[in-house]
């Protein structure tokens, strides 16, 4: 998953993960990112993985 935030949003990490279909975390500054650039990019949520990892983390602060 790439992530597409400020300041570190670039044409070129964005046109990339366009071309190649790479999920990218849902965030303001991803959808205007393909607005600004003119790309179809593969919005995503959360992923499994970090869903998990959020859920440890609250498992281990409740011990």
């Amino acid at each position: 998953m790439i992530i597409l935030e400020d300041p570190y949003v670039s044409p070129e990490l964005a046109t990339f993960a366009a071309d190649r279909q790479e999920p990218v975390l849902d965030t303001p500054a991803a959808r205007q990112a393909g607005l600004d650039y003119g790309l179809h990019l593969r919005a995503c949520l959360e992923t499994h993985l970090s869903i998990m990892k959020r859920f440890n983390s609250m498992l281990a602060m409740a011990i």
